[in-house]
């Protein structure tokens, strides 16, 4: 596949430049580096897999959450950033405005600014909600940065307003800017709100449904959630009661099909995507010090417009490659459900379409697969489309 300014890039060394400029500044003595960062790594990342709920507790985390957490995940917006470049539905400029939700240190802004920066937007105009003053000083710090010194060429400068606020009490159509923002995210935050109401999807999808009602025209309401089996299959099931309503907001991506997600009805499926970005040098020997990966991005998204329309006939991986004896299978979503892909191993040919495909590519197949059939790629045409 031909790369272009719009696909996902891995995070920059002035990223990491400016990262190390500013967290002397913010953490001081609690600053962290070394094998005393990967411990405490370590010790955060379990957690981020156990008690979301605590994180905010962490006063000692504050170090791992800026210097490894922040520029390991600020590329995962890039994602759903750039399959609606892809699609040609990208808000419209000179600039962009901005609702961040459970901002944080304002990984998602960062990186919203990062992919701005590449397609020729002036700038961003940032109102952040995040009720922890602490990650909202770092924010404002690292907001101040962008579109200048380390970071001139790297990303567009932000305008920045913050609001020392809870998401779960009020109501966001509060905050509706003139025009409408292009975009309202939530970058791994909406798993942890409602988290203890008899029904946090319905508070969920609510608070989706109002975010949509103060969007401009052509805005996004982009999540961006962690890729556990937990997390996923929240979202997929947010998705579905979204999916089922007949008014706005209307889902976008990451699904091609109408109908319930086929992969809830497994309860060891889960839909996620995988960006094929390495970590940084730097940040991969923290990784390797706190026992985590340090290949590919995986994160769970949902995309939502405020009107209907989604990639027509098209197929998503939602699995795969997985290497066997003699053959390689890929798994696919698309209108009529979930399929196997299988190709040979004497089968691969050069410029084969599903040569680096992986969870997140789209395909085209011929004719009308059944749910749960077996397609061999030597019986039917297979298009690679993104």
């Amino acid at each position: 596949m031909v790369s272009s300014i719009h696909d996902p890039r891995a995070l920059s060394d002035a990223w990491l430049r400016a990262i190390d400029e500013a967290a002397p500044v913010l953490l001081g003595p609690h600053d962290r580096t070394g094998p005393a960062l990967a411990d405490e790594v370590a010790r955060l990342s379990e957690l981020y897999t156990r008690d979301r709920g605590a994180l905010r507790a962490q006063s000692a985390a504050l170090a791992a959450r800026l210097r490894f957490f922040l520029p390991r995940d600020l590329p995962k917006i890039e994602g759903p950033l750039a399959e609606l470049a892809w699609a040609g539905a990208l808000p419209a400029g000179p600039r962009w405005k901005v609702l961040d939700l459970g901002a944080g240190l304002g990984t998602t802004t960062l990186g919203i600014a990062t992919f701005a920066k590449r397609v020729g937007i002036e700038g961003l105009d940032v109102l952040a909600i995040e009720r922890d003053p602490r990650s909202l000083d770092v924010m404002k710090h690292l907001a101040a940065k962008c579109g200048r010194g380390v970071l001139a060429d790297e990303t567009a400068p932000v305008t920045l307003e913050t609001r020392e606020l809870d998401l779960e009490p009020i109501d966001v159509r509060a905050l509706r800017t003139p025009g409408g923002y292009s975009m309202v995210v939530l970058g791994l935050a909406l798993n942890e709100l409602w988290a203890a109401h008899p029904d946090p999807l319905e508070r969920r999808s609510t608070l989706l449904a109002r975010a949509s009602e103060i969007l401009a025209d052509d805005g996004v309401v982009i999540v961006i959630e962690p890729a556990l089996r937990e997390s996923s299959r929240a979202l997929q099931q947010l998705r579905d009661r979204i999916d089922a309503s007949p008014r706005a907001p209307y889902v976008f991506a990451p699904c091609t099909r109408s109908g319930p997600c086929p992969m809830l009805e497994g309860e060891r499926d889960w839909c996620h995507e995988e960006l094929p970005l390495a970590l940084p040098d730097a940040l991969k020997t923290v990784a390797r010090g706190a026992g985590l990966r340090w290949e590919g991005l995986s994160y769970a998204y949902l995309t939502l417009r405020k009107t209907p329309g989604r990639v027509a006939d098209a197929w998503r991986v939602v699995g795969g490659p997985i290497e066997s004896k003699g053959r390689t299978e890929w798994h696919a979503c698309g209108e009529p459900g979930l399929v196997r892909i299988a190709r040979l191993t004497r089968n691969r040919r050069e410029g084969d379409a599903l040569e680096g495909a992986q969870r997140g590519s789209m395909i085209a197949i011929e004719g009308e697969p059944a749910p749960g059939e077996t397609l061999r790629t030597d019986r039917v045409r297979i298009d690679r489309r993104r």
